[in-house]
């Protein structure tokens, strides 16, 4: 998290995203992973399930991670997961 605002969001935003999250919720920034954080992590032993890939996120296999730092070359770092 880079900041979190205090401010309430909407119960109908949250719910449209997060259908099951009961009670209060406030705005949070954040930024996405660089390369080499990334690959420093645990990748995930399974595919994601359907529920992860509703939300919008979920912790990489290792094969994402591979083809992701793939595709960005050697330095380039930068934030290779985002929703899809």
């Amino acid at each position: 998290m880079t900041e979190i605002t205090g401010e309430l969001v909407n119960a109908e935003e949250t719910a449209e995203h997060h259908p099951d999250a009961v009670g209060e919720h406030v705005w949070a920034g954040w930024r996405a992973a660089t390369l080499d954080e990334l690959v420093r992590t645990w990748p995930a032993r399974a595919e994601p399930g359907e529920y992860e890939r509703l939300r919008g996120w979920w912790q990489p296999t290792i094969e994402e991670l591979r083809l992701r730092g793939a595709r960005r070359g050697p330095g380039n770092g930068g934030a290779p997961f985002a929703n899809r």
